[in-house]
């Protein structure tokens, strides 16, 4: 883990209340790991933006190369807009073979020049020249690092994991705003066995032994209820304790190891909702004993609105078996009702607004409510009109009763409603994870090995968002927010013994009888007939037997 060669890991996670002891401790070590996270996050930043500078420096031709690659990207999106924007009118297929030969050709052409660009980056950074200036740049990062590490005020554990998150190579990191959220962590170098944390005896971190028939079917819950202690500070060499009440609600193996501890806080509206996680190492791994032996299936994932309700997922096994996975429409509207209760606040927050702004136009007010409220119809945010409320609580003055009163009751209501719509959608969302575990479990028991598609569903989500939402109210953004096909892919790896991943590109569209592509409109038909070959199928279906026939041998190439 981290960088280090380590046997295989699993994160088990329990249940937690706000810490009885040193709970203001917890809050500060959060608050300045914050703080530290967006520092290393503006020094990475600074030292790439550096990199980048010299080796344009020392290649002038790499801005001609950039410039012109995205002349040919922009071209290309304008391109393909115009054809979807002429698909949409005629409710069809309109691409003409100019418009293809088009975009093949813009394609190649930036696919050539990329080339170019990427020969031109790494003979910049193999210069003499560059290497030198990268060091040093280097140089100066670190020890930019080092400064802000001993100024951070963070515990060692909690640093190190900060530290491990900035990536140094992928993508650029990007600033995190101040939500609430953190944890503090720490970290058992060499690992701590169950036995010594019960002990008790160890100075980072401890659990208060339960009673041994805490687990048993049928002994009540409050015996698997106990206390862990969290090693949050030092006072000298002295130990700073965050005791933490948890719910110990499954054991840990024997033979295991906890390498990590985590005490994370995670706000839900206005509370705060406490977890601990574990990690544990194991040398002989975590592979599940219930695992099919053999077999394979094709798993489409997606979304889709039959009569049943949201398709999420359609299967096809190598033993004729297939199924599908619906949420049924009176579980998908506990959604809707996390939309409802947004709606009625944001009609209130536009109300009392109003009403607000025109209490306040030409009365004498207090300095700080004139500043605060100075910019009021263009707010956005409840949160910020709740903040000027509490703020007037305590700064009451003459004439404001009447007026005051109805803020404070907006302020309760919205609270209160606040609670409510993030309550909904978190218990949404447990539902929906506990449908995709069991179906996880169903399968990978029958089938050895699961075939999905190579798809990054988070690029995929980023996109729909982007794109014009053309379905109205019941837009398709929204159910690919609820069907979350990128959690179920991660649930379907992580339970099966083997992954196979497979190019989507014609899964949905290649009939898997006769190998031959099926031109129709995938948004519009469910049902299609090929014409090749008469074969007729549900095109989710279809999708999940060419991702199946790619576990046991390639799909069938496309032909001239």
């Amino acid at each position: 883990m981290f960088g280090h060669k380590a046997d295989p890991s699993l994160i088990y996670r329990y249940g937690a209340k706000t810490p009885i002891e040193h709970c203001d401790v917890v809050d500060a070590q959060i608050r300045a790991a914050h703080r530290y996270y967006n520092q290393l996050v503006e020094i990475e930043l600074r030292r790439r933006e550096q990199a980048t500078e010299l080796v344009r420096s020392l290649s002038p031709e790499l801005d001609t190369l950039t410039e012109w690659r995205e002349e040919l990207s922009e071209t290309i999106d304008s391109v393909r807009a115009e054809i979807k924007a002429a698909n949409q009118r005629a409710r069809r297929k309109t691409t003409t073979k100019a418009q293809r030969d088009q975009v093949k050709a813009l394609r190649k052409q930036r696919k050539a020049v990329t080339e170019l660009w990427r020969e031109a980056k790494a003979a910049a950074y193999d210069s003499p020249d560059a290497k030198a200036g990268l060091a040093a740049i280097d140089e100066a990062a670190n020890e930019s690092r080092r400064q802000a590490r001993a100024a951070c005020g963070v515990y060692w554990g909690t640093y190190l994991a900060i530290e491990q998150s900035i990536p140094k190579t992928s993508a650029p990191p990007t600033f995190h705003r101040w939500t609430g959220d953190g944890r503090v962590v720490v970290q058992l170098q060499g690992g701590m066995s169950a036995a010594e944390a019960f002990a008790c005896r160890d100075n980072r971190f401890r659990i208060e032994p339960v009673p041994e028939e805490a687990w048993d079917r049928g002994q009540p819950k409050r015996l698997q209820r106990t206390r862990a202690w969290v090693r949050v500070d030092s006072d000298g060499r002295d130990p700073v304790w965050a005791v933490v009440p948890i719910t110990l609600h499954r054991p840990f193996p024997e033979d295991c190891r906890i390498k990590w501890v985590y005490l994370i806080r995670r706000k839900v509206a206005s509370k705060d909702k406490w977890s601990l996680c574990l990690v544990l190492s194991r040398v002989e791994g975590w592979q599940k004993t219930d695992l099919g032996a053999s077999g394979s299936v094709g798993i489409d994932l997606g979304w889709r609105l039959v009569a049943e309700g949201l398709r999420v997922a359609y299967w096809a096994g190598d033993d004729g078996e297939s199924g599908s996975v619906v949420l049924p429409m009176r579980d998908v509207g506990r959604w809707q009702k996390a939309r409802d209760l947004q709606s009625i606040r944001a009609t209130n927050f536009d109300a009392i607004v109003l009403r607000l702004a025109g209490w306040l136009a030409g009365r004498e007010l207090p300095d700080w409510l004139t500043e605060r409220t100075k910019t009021l119809r263009q707010w956005r945010s409840q949160g910020r009109l709740a903040a000027v409320v509490i703020q007037w609580r305590a700064e009451r003055f003459d004439g404001d009763a009447e007026i005051f009163a109805e803020v404070e009751a907006w302020r309760k209501q919205d609270k209160h409603l606040w609670e409510w719509e993030h309550n909904q959608r978190r218990k949404a969302i447990a539902w929906r994870e506990n449908v995709y575990r069991q179906f996880a479990a169903m399968l990978s028991r029958r089938y050895r090995v699961v075939c999905l598609e190579a798809t990054d569903w988070r690029h995929f989500m980023r996109k729909v968002a982007a794109e014009e939402d053309g379905q109205g109210g019941a837009g398709a953004q929204r159910y690919l927010r609820i069907a979350s096909p990128g959690q179920l892919s991660r649930l379907l790896a992580e339970r099966f013994a083997e992954v196979v991943r497979v190019d989507p590109k014609h899964t949905t569209q290649r009939c898997h009888v006769c190998g031959e592509l099926a031109q129709f409109d995938a948004a519009t038909s469910l049902h299609t007939k090929c014409r090749h070959c008469g074969a007729e199928w549900d095109q989710d279906y279809n999708a999940a037997r060419n991702l199946l026939g790619a576990a046991s041998g390639p799909v069938p190439q496309e032909t001239p």
